[in-house]
């Protein structure tokens, strides 16, 4: 319990000594007494109390009992009052004892008031002393003081507040004298208005007409009257102010008529306007401008479908010109469902088709992803040859030759094809060449380059010949490819 704190204790004088029922550790929370024996003490209803275990002895210990039912004590802190929590036996004795603690509180409150005057006052938690004040103070509520109560000096407080009235007093005072000139004055205004009805109830009022009308009306003692007037000239001979209806027929055109000509509309005639109710041409060039403008053609059945006309943001003036043909347009990136029987195109539609004539181009042809090239040959059938490019692992040229002939392909031959002059130059063989046992040459090479273990070259370059006769030596077959050394 912090120093200074109050804690509300139990006490009964007729506690006897008991001992302990059952062994205590020094962690238990509950203590059993002899049995019978736990009437005696308090329920801690009013509060805790206190018990010491084995006076004077050294397993000596005060315990502070929150609550007890029979002869269970239901422990609040162990080793109270600055001692120690320890283990206890069956037998040892059991006391309820006045602590140091509730000594000491008692203590302390009787010694709160140090000097005449002073006074104890509680702070919702604990007692405090409220030193006294000077002369002529009172003690009086203070919700704002810590202790609930402050001295003041009610006098000097009821001075300045009787101050205060006499100010508002003086002030209301001033009020009721404005009010009161107030209602002089409405007072005068009153009887001001009072003479003027009277001097109007006692004068009649001639109200008199002029101009085109004329007539005259009396109000007499502010009475209700009827003011008749007569048109001076009511045979509509009017003056150049006006016009007749004929006059004004001839001037104006009237709300629902409608124009002879539109010769007022900036001296236009009306065949020079588009209609919209009819077929119309115009012989002038129709421009449609401006964001989100277009030239919009609804449909020939329900009328509720349309084509728009657009253009994309141009740079430059451009033409579009229609052919000299009857037919369909033909869409960008649109299959068709129908054929053009009168019109024949000059293009290739970007989904590919056949092509029955030459293509002949001055420029690159590219083809992109895994396309190719097929061929059909002089039989359309179900065989076609296609000429593809394996993925090139960097960009790579393949020329013709400026001849005529039959491509040799890899792994094939040239369906007996005879290669009767030319050379093979830097020849490059990616196979090693076998020395045949009946070859009695003791090297090999192409054009000088060597191409297997000991294969050497002996003259600059050699020349390939392909014969169909047998050279020396005699084992060689036909199509064999002869080094001459």
């Amino acid at each position: 319990m912090a120093t200074g704190s109050y804690e509300r204790k139990s006490f009964t004088g007729g506690a006897a000594p008991t001992t302990v029922a059952a062994p205590v550790s020094i962690s238990d929370t509950s203590i059993t007494v002899a049995n019978g024996t736990g009437s005696s003490y308090p329920s801690g209803s009013d509060g805790p109390f206190v018990i010491v275990i084995n006076r004077n002895t050294s397993s000596e210990e005060k315990v502070l009992i929150a609550s007890r039912i029979d002869d269970v004590l239901t422990v609040d802190t162990r080793g109270y009052d600055d001692g120690t929590a320890v283990t206890h036996a069956i037998g040892e004795t059991v006391e309820h004892i006045l602590d140091a603690s509730t000594v000491d509180q008692a203590n302390r409150y009787v010694n709160l008031q140090t000097v005449k005057g002073d006074l104890v006052a509680h702070d919702g938690t604990n007692a405090n002393a409220v030193n006294v004040g000077t002369d002529g103070d009172v003690l009086a509520a203070d919700s704002t003081a810590d202790n609930g109560v402050a001295w003041t000096n009610r006098l000097t407080t009821a001075e300045s507040e009787i101050d205060t009235l006499q100010s508002d007093v003086t002030t209301a005072q001033s009020n009721i004298s404005t009010l009161q000139s107030d209602m002089t004055t409405a007072q005068s205004d009153i009887t001001t208005a009072q003479s003027d009805i009277t001097a109007l109830q006692g004068t009649d009022i001639v109200i008199t007409l002029a101009g085109d009308l004329t007539g005259t009306a009396t109000i007499t003692n502010l009475g209700n009257v009827t003011l008749t007037a007569a048109v001076v000239d009511d045979s509509h001979n009017h003056d150049g102010r006006y016009f007749t209806e004929t006059e004004a027929d001839a001037r104006f055109l009237g709300i629902t008529a409608k124009a002879a000509d539109s010769d007022k509309l900036d001296t236009l005639d009306s065949t020079q306007f588009l209609r919209s109710d009819t077929d119309d041409t115009t012989t002038g060039t129709l421009t449609v401008g401006g964001t989100s403008k277009y030239l919009k053609i609804r449909d020939t059945v329900d009328n509720s479908h349309t084509i728009t006309f657009a253009t994309e943001n141009l740079n430059s003036n451009r033409t579009v010109t229609f052919p000299n043909e009857t037919g369909t347009v033909s869409l960008e990136n649109h299959t068709h469902d129908y054929s053009l029987t009168s019109h024949t195109h000059s293009y290739l539609p970007l989904s590919g088709g056949t092509m029955t004539g030459d293509l002949t181009t001055n420029s690159n042809i590219i083809f992109s992803g895994n396309s190719y090239i097929q061929f059909e040959g002089s039989t359309a059938d179900q065989y076609e040859t296609k000429l593809y490019a394996t993925n090139p692992t960097a960009d790579r040229t393949i020329y013709l030759p400026n001849g005529g002939g039959t491509l040799a392909l890899v792994g094939g031959d040239l369906d007996g094809g005879d290669i009767t002059s030319g050379t093979v130059a830097d020849a490059r063989i990616a196979s090693t060449i076998t020395r045949d046992s009946e070859v009695s040459s003791s090297g090999w090479a192409l054009y000088g380059r060597q191409v297997a273990t000991n294969v050497r070259a002996t003259n600059a370059y050699y020349t390939i010949w392909v014969t169909d006769t047998t050279p020396n030596p005699s084992t060689l077959r036909f199509g064999d490819i002869w080094i001459d050394t």
